[in-house]
């Protein structure tokens, strides 16, 4: 664009140094003659030619690029973009006075620590075998604990004429003999004592003694140290009344009186438990039974035991016909076969393991 500029101008300037443009006239000529100038030689006048316009060649700059003026933008240019408000920060959500965090934090998954497993809690059951024995006749019931148990103790029921003599462990369960002194049938019930969940074991010790005949006898049977009593129970013969079958210190007592004419062994039984912490107690109750009647007295274990064996004490002449588990406790049955009163206990042994 600037080269045009340049180009009109140098013409504008030559046409002005030549003076004003006459047309020519090329008007008609007069009708009328025309009178010839003598001295004016008719070669001397002519039209004047057309001024001849000889450009003036514009030199073209050599770089054309440094040549190059960048037009005066007579405009202000414009104003650079000019934020007057700040850019708009973040504003970050504002937490309440107290940071409620809704998503359930990731909780911290430390290094597992093997949780104790609790130890079950031992529980005590009743086991019952019943057998008809004939009149005049001696025989045998065995009660057999389930084999996730161990016996710790047991007891036995009678009709009242009826004589036991052994009531005692016998593998893992209860054994009770009678002899049926009555004329008809009469039915012997024994019972075993069956724990669960016992770590531990469970071990018979005895104690044997010879009761001379018309005389009365005792054994007396501890529990080794280290373990603690749960039950006990006795062996004797027919012939021997035993009127005494309970807990001494920790062990087990016997006493019977030998009716017949020569001497016969009786046995003291205890079942002592061998495991760690295990503790027992024996409480008892007492009652006086009146002569020729029937009487009983129970006892309950303590709350935190459980009742593992039991037991009686009584007087020759008093015959025991029931001895066995009622609820967490023991219970005992006995006929005063005398003239006068005599007393009756009942035993539990109470055992926390």
């Amino acid at each position: 664009m600037r080269n045009v500029t340049i180009v009109v101008l140098t013409l504008l300037g030559v046409l002005a140094a030549c003076g004003p443009f006459a047309p020519p006239n090329t008007s008609p000529t007069s009708a009328a003659p025309t009178t010839q100038a003598a001295n004016i030689p008719t070669a001397a006048i002519t039209s004047p030619s057309q001024p001849t316009v000889t450009a003036i060649p514009v030199a073209q700059p050599t770089n054309t690029t440094a040549a190059v003026v960048q037009p005066t933008n007579t405009q202000a240019p414009p104003p650079a973009p000019t934020n007057t408000a700040p850019p708009p920060t973040k504003t970050p959500t504002p937490l309440p006075a107290t940071a409620t965090n809704t998503s359930i934090p990731p909780s911290a998954t430390p290094t597992r620590t093997p949780t104790k497993t609790s130890t079950p809690t031992p529980s005590v059951s009743q086991v019952l075998k019943q057998i008809s024995i004939n009149g005049g006749a001696s025989d045998q019931a065995i009660a057999t604990c389930p084999s996730d148990t161990k016996v710790t103790g047991g007891g036995f029921a009678t009709s009242g004429s009826m004589s036991v003599y052994s009531d005692a462990m016998d593998g893992n369960g209860w054994e009770v003999a009678a002899k049926n002194n009555a004329g008809t049938s009469g039915l012997l019930n024994a019972y075993a004592i069956c724990v669960t969940d016992l770590a531990g074991s469970v071990q018979l010790v005895f104690k044997q003694v010879t009761v001379g005949a018309g005389s009365t006898g005792q054994a007396v049977q501890a529990c080794p140290a280290g373990t603690v009593l749960t039950g006990g129970g006795f062996a004797a013969n027919t012939g021997e009344e035993v009127y005494s079958n309970a807990p001494s210190g920790n062990g087990w007592e016997s006493a019977a009186k030998n009716t017949t004419g020569a001497g016969l062994l009786l046995n003291a039984y205890a079942l002592c438990y061998n495991g760690a912490g295990a503790t027992s107690t024996q409480p008892f109750t007492q009652v006086t039974v009146g002569a020729g009647t029937n009487g009983n007295t129970s006892v309950a274990c303590p709350s935190g035991r459980i009742v593992t064996g039991g037991g009686y004490a009584a007087n020759s002449g008093e015959i025991v016909f029931n001895t066995s588990k009622d609820g967490n406790g023991w219970h005992t049955f006995a006929t005063n076969t005398t003239a006068i009163a005599h007393l009756l206990n009942s035993y539990a042994v109470c055992t926390k393991f």
